[in-house]
């Protein structure tokens, strides 16, 4: 499971293929959100703008403290995927 950590604007300019956004603001605004998230089993990755950027760690952490487990964080986040050529998609709902 994979989750862009960075604002909607953000997310709708360009997010990796099939990440779903999950804002760090939104987590901390509705926590039952973080409570109902089911990864299914898989790992939850978690990305942002990569570099200074912290949004992915301190979402990393509301995940962890709700209860989540396997949380990863794609440091380098969606510039270096996008830069990679890797597969994104544009819009609010891709």
């Amino acid at each position: 499971l994979v989750l862009d950590a960075r604002e909607a604007d953000e997310y709708a300019e360009g997010n990796i293929r099939g990440a779903r956004h999950f804002s760090y603001n939104d987590a901390l605004a509705e926590p039952e959100r973080v409570k109902n998230l089911d990864p299914g089993g898989r790992p939850i990755v978690v990305y942002c703008g990569g570099g200074a950027c912290e949004l992915s760690i301190n979402l990393s952490r509301v995940l962890i403290e709700g209860g989540k487990r396997r949380v990863l964080i794609y440091e380098a986040g969606y510039p270096e995927w996008e830069t990679a050529g890797y597969p994104v998609a544009r819009g609010p709902n891709p």
